[in-house]
């Protein structure tokens, strides 16, 4: 009980620095609850797709597209 006492008492001598340790480590527990939550979110949608879904793409960056000729040999692939 002594302990308690002592515990409080020097917490609230400075109530400025008791209320901006409190909001740090509340803000920093909802920051972690986010985030793992955007991480299994993430992985959801993985776990979620199909296996026999076919991604492709192409091999010099992500914004060109595929040329037309490779779609016979995707169909192929996929049948």
């Amino acid at each position: 009980m002594f302990f308690l006492k002592l515990l409080f008492r020097n917490a609230f001598r400075h109530k400025l620095r008791t209320t901006l340790t409190v909001v740090g480590v509340a803000i920093a527990i909802l920051a972690f609850g986010l985030l793992r939550t955007l991480v299994g979110l993430w992985y959801l949608g993985v776990e979620r797709s199909s296996a026999t879904r076919l991604v492709t793409r192409n091999a010099i960056s992500l914004v060109f597209t595929l040329p037309i000729s490779y779609k016979d040999r995707i169909i192929q692939i996929r049948e």
